[in-house]
């Protein structure tokens, strides 16, 4: 899959992602998620966070880049708009120090309140850390790493439960490796070739939405866990984690191996996931002001209102923040990755002094000077982008209800 086809549907994935999140922590703070099993189903759209990081692994791998450029575009994608909204919180009260530097979920201190989400970023940067070397990795022995990034994630979890860890470290990305990993096969999928069985499940396109919904309520129940902010077990937490990486897979395979899919690929909602790292990022902000302007206290209902007020105001800064901050960061590592590379000014200006005096003395042969011409307007072709259009991580980037990401060891998160 060399030149990877734009996958308008991917957008609006990510767009649903952002969504889900959002709506799970409005379930949490209105009392929603524990009033019966539609509640419950509430308390599940943190699989929202697979969902992004599912997206993650399959539109950054395997890409081969410069690790320089690949690690500066991964900065503008994160880092800009992450640090204007500890700034914005910093303004209205503290920040604590480990969050400017995506320390927070290697801490012991409890998860800032508006800040919850960003564990989720946590893992992302660390999964684009070590993903040069599982791309190394595969190239010899692919499938074998493939599987072997989701049994670390299952015995991790298992780990931390038996050894009696802290909480805290199943925010790590160990704990969250089969997400990425179930993205990065797919990805290996589509370049090799898609089986005829694969090819037939992602057209159908809504058997795949109704396995998927028929899966998140079977999570729903206790099998997976508590609803509450309790520690979930360690073999119910194993369950979730793999429950909610099929989940994310039946939503990514139909729009990334599927025909064109009119609603994930609509304008609208290719336009929120555009904006859905900044909607993930300023939600909860936008929740908390909700309650603090209309002075509802916590768990006393009206769901659907605090959904409707959180969801306007985390879009509209949400499209701020990829005007204004994302936008611009990226197409500013854009144009540095689109500089020719080994050129430095002494060699330049070295090499126009050259020419110069070469041409004062005499004028060579045409086919000479054309030759000049090559080297000088020719040189490496422009980097592409590192995702292409359409393909934001955002990182990617959920949250989990205030401290049941901690303490359940997955999504309440990534994207």
């Amino acid at each position: 899959m060399g030149a990877r086809r734009v996958l308008p549907a991917l957008d609006g994935l990510r767009a649903v992602a952002a969504g889900a999140v959002l709506l799970t922590h409005v379930a949490f703070r209105t009392g929603q998620t524990q009033a019966g099993a539609g509640g419950a189903v509430f308390a599940r759209l943190d699989v929202g966070v697979a969902v992004f990081f599912v997206l993650s692994g399959f539109l950054l791998y395997p890409r081969t880049r410069p690790v320089g450029r690949y690690a500066l575009r991964r900065a503008a994608r994160i880092l800009p708009a992450y640090w204007v909204l500890l700034a914005a919180v910093a303004v209205g009260g503290s920040v604590p120090a480990a969050y400017w530097w995506l320390g927070q979920g290697y801490g012991t201190e409890p998860l800032a309140g508006a800040l919850t989400q960003t564990w989720t970023l946590v893992p992302e940067v660390a999964f684009y850390a070590v993903l040069p070397g599982l791309v190394w990795l595969a190239r010899r022995w692919e499938w074998p790493v493939l599987a072997g990034c989701v049994l670390v994630a299952y015995g991790w979890i298992a780990a931390v439960h038996l050894l009696d860890l802290p909480d805290r470290t199943l925010l790590w990305l160990p704990g969250h490796l089969d997400w990425f990993a179930v993205g990065m096969a797919v990805a290996a999928v589509a370049r090799r070739g898609v089986p005829g069985w694969l090819t037939q499940l992602a057209a159908a396109s809504g058997t795949c939405w109704a396995a998927a919904g028929a899966l998140l309520f079977l999570l729903a129940t206790p099998v997976a866990g508590p609803l509450t902010l309790a520690p979930v077990p360690g073999g119910a937490a194993v369950l979730k984690e793999a429950g909610y990486a099929l989940v994310a897979a039946l939503l990514l395979v139909p729009a990334a191996l599927g025909p064109r899919a009119p609603v994930l690929g609509s304008p609208p909602l290719r336009l929120l996931g555009r904006w859905s790292y900044g909607i993930f990022l300023w939600h909860l902000v936008v929740l908390d002001a909700v309650y603090r302007i209309t002075g509802w206290p916590d768990f006393s209902g009206r769901t659907v209102a605090v959904a409707v007020l959180t969801a306007l105001g985390a879009v509209a800064l949400g499209g701020l923040s990829w005007l204004l901050v994302e936008r611009p960061a990226l197409r500013l590592t854009d144009r540095i990755a689109a500089r020719p590379a080994g050129r430095v000014p002494g060699q330049v200006s070295g090499r126009i002094a050259g020419r110069v005096s070469g041409r004062l003395a005499r004028r060579g042969p045409v086919h000479q000077r054309r030759g000049d011409h090559a080297e000088r307007d020719g040189g490496e072709p422009l980097v592409r982008r590192l995702d292409p259009a359409g393909a934001r991580v955002d990182g990617e980037q959920h949250a989990g209800d205030r401290e049941r990401a901690a303490r359940a060891g997955g999504p309440p998160p990534p994207r």
